[in-house]
Formats: structure tokens, C-alpha cells, sequence
């Protein structure tokens, strides 16, 4: 059996120390994640459920040749959080891929921003009228699909009047979205840059160019041309 690689010191020192309450970083710290984003590229699809982003992912894997990874704990979450480890692990070389893709339904936490701005991630989102998304999940729900992501599914959904299903959308789904979109509206603004922002209507009418936007988001002493 092969041996497990040895970690240095330095990355498991970045895996123990504790971020402040909101997930900052001393400035250590960010010195040294951001030394490690900065090895290998890393395309992050962030974008809300029911938004285009599941064939967002497969294309921009042709795209850059990449391979999928899960960069989170519990990715079926629909609040989920950057998981560190696998981060470091895939910066420090310890998975066989040298561009990795991947897609979470991720809100802008602060933590979130926190790990991003470290790590000095771009992450891309997509726009869409909420009122779009939120039929399209209501007929995945019907489907009895899985949803990929947190969401208390009433175990008699099915057997529910229109009105009761509208109801339930509006009032849990709703919300999520609206806050889902103000706060990437806000790390946008605040981090001039970060955030690559898509929009499903250009992506709907021009899916090249708007797959060229997600391939120059690569990061990592890309070659491409910048976005």
C-alpha cells in the first residue's frame, strides 16, 4: 500500500488555525492561503438552483479541460460552506487534476467571502427572475427528482392543490433567492472584480460567450485573457 504524502507544516498549520468568529483570517494566514490559490486554477460555479448552472459545469469541464470536485462538506446543502481541507489538499497537488471544476448552490456568507477573498477565488453566478427558478424547481419537485440541495419536502407534496405548492415555493424557496441574490449583489460591489456575473438571457442567447467568461475565470497564473 502506497504511503500517504506528508504534509508541510505550513499547510497543516493553515488547516488548524481557527479564522475569527466571522472567518477571517489573520494576516498570516492570508498570506499563506493566498500563496496557495495561486498554484493550480480553480473554476467556481456558485450559481442558485434551478439557474442553468448544472449545464454550466458540464460545458466549462470541455471547455478547460478540467475534472469535477467537491470543494465542500455536505454539497447537497443549499447553504453550504467552502470546506478548507479539499481546498488545500487540491492547491498543495495532492489530487490528480490540474484544473478542477466545481458547482455549489453557495450564498455569500461572510464566511464564504472570507475564504474566497484568502484564497483569491472568482466565483461565478448566474441572474435569473427568481419567478422563472422558482416554477422550474416546482416541477422538479412533481418529478419527485432529487433536489441537490436542502429542502424540507412536505412527504405529501404531490397530493397538494396548486395553490398549497405555489404557497409552499413562495414562502421557503422565496426568501432563499432573494437573499441568495443580495448578498452576491453586495460582495460584487464591495470586491470590485470578485464576481463573475452571468446572465441567463445573454447565456440563453450566446452560451459561447458566455462560457468564455467562466473559462477566463480561472485564475491561477491563467493564460488566458483576462474577462
Amino acid at each position: 500500500m502506497d504511503k500517504a504524502p506528508l504534509l508541510r507544516p505550513a499547510l497543516i498549520d493553515a488547516l488548524f488555525a481557527l479564522p475569527d468568529i466571522e472567518g477571517r483570517f489573520s494576516d498570516v494566514q492570508n498570506q499563506f492561503l493566498h500563496a496557495q490559490g495561486q498554484r493550480r486554477p480553480l473554476v467556481l460555479i456558485a450559481s442558485a438552483p434551478r439557474s442553468a448552472g448544472t449545464f454550466l459545469r458540464a460545458a466549462a469541464i470541455e471547455a478547460v479541460d478540467g475534472q469535477l470536485m467537491r470543494f465542500v462538506q455536505a454539497e447537497g446543502g443549499r447553504d453550504a460552506t467552502l470546506y478548507l481541507p479539499t481546498l488545500l489538499a487540491y492547491f498543495e497537488g495532492l489530487y490528480a487534476t490540474d484544473i478542477a471544476v466545481t458547482h455549489v448552490h453557495m450564498p455569500a456568507s461572510d464566511a464564504n467571502r472570507h475564504m474566497m477573498d484568502a484564497l483569491d477565488l472568482r466565483p461565478i453566478i448566474m441572474l435569473r427572475s427568481i419567478p422563472d427558478m422558482l416554477s422550474s424547481l416546482w416541477t422538479l419537485l412533481g418529478e419527485g427528482a432529487p433536489l441537490g440541495f436542502s429542502f424540507l419536502k412536505p412527504s405529501d407534496f404531490a397530493h397538494k392543490s396548486e395553490t398549497d405548492m405555489a404557497d409552499l415555493m413562495i414562502d421557503v424557496m422565496g426568501p432563499w433567492y432573494v437573499q441568495y441574490f443580495a448578498g452576491w449583489k453586495r460582495y460584487a460591489e464591495d470586491v470590485a472584480g470578485r464576481v463573475c456575473v452571468l446572465d441567463f438571457a445573454d447565456f440563453s442567447g450566446d452560451p459561447a460567450g458566455a462560457l468564455e467568461q467562466a473559462r477566463c475565470r480561472r485564475g491561477a497564473n491563467d493564460t488566458a485573457p483576462a474577462c
